[in-house]
C-alpha cells in the first residue's frame, strides 16, 4: 500500500500555529505545520494489475493497469500465498504476438511458469 506521511492536517487552521516550549520562560515558538510532504507518496512496490484467466499452459490473460514490460521481474499476490516471484514474464498482444510490453487499456497476456490462480495482484518492486 502507498501512502503519503501523516499530519495533522488544517485541524490547527492553515499556517503558522504556535507551539508550547519546553521552558516557562520560553516565548510559544511558530511553525508552519500545514506543509506538502517532500517525499510524495511512500511505497517499495508498484500495482500492476491484476491476473484473469489462463488461456494456455503458462499463458494468463491480464488487466492492466500500470505498464507490464518484457523480460521483467515480478511478484504476484493471492489469498494462498505471500507472494509469488517471476525472474521474467514475457508479454503478448491480444493475438499472442510478443510485445515489448502491455499497457493500461490494451488488452495482452503474460507467460510464466509460475502456478498462478485468476484473481491474484501483479507487482513491480520499486
Amino acid at each position: 500500500m502507498s501512502h503519503r506521511e501523516y499530519s495533522t492536517g488544517f485541524f490547527f487552521g492553515n499556517g503558522p500555529v504556535e507551539l508550547p516550549s519546553d521552558s516557562p520562560d520560553a516565548p510559544p515558538l511558530k511553525d508552519n505545520i500545514n506543509i506538502h510532504t517532500e517525499n510524495g507518496y511512500l511505497r517499495d512496490y508498484q500495482f500492476l494489475g491484476t491476473v484473469g484467466e489462463e488461456v494456455r499452459p503458462g499463458v494468463w490473460n491480464v488487466d492492466v493497469k500500470n505498464q507490464i514490460r518484457n523480460g521483467e521481474s515480478l511478484e504476484f499476490i493471492g489469498p494462498d500465498v505471500l507472494f509469488l516471484k517471476a525472474d521474467k514474464v514475457y508479454t503478448y498482444d491480444e493475438d499472442f504476438n510478443p510485445v515489448l510490453h502491455i499497457d493500461h487499456c490494451n488488452g495482452g497476456y503474460i507467460d510464466t511458469d509460475l502456478p498462478l490462480k485468476s484473481g491474484y495482484l501483479i507487482r513491480r518492486e520499486m
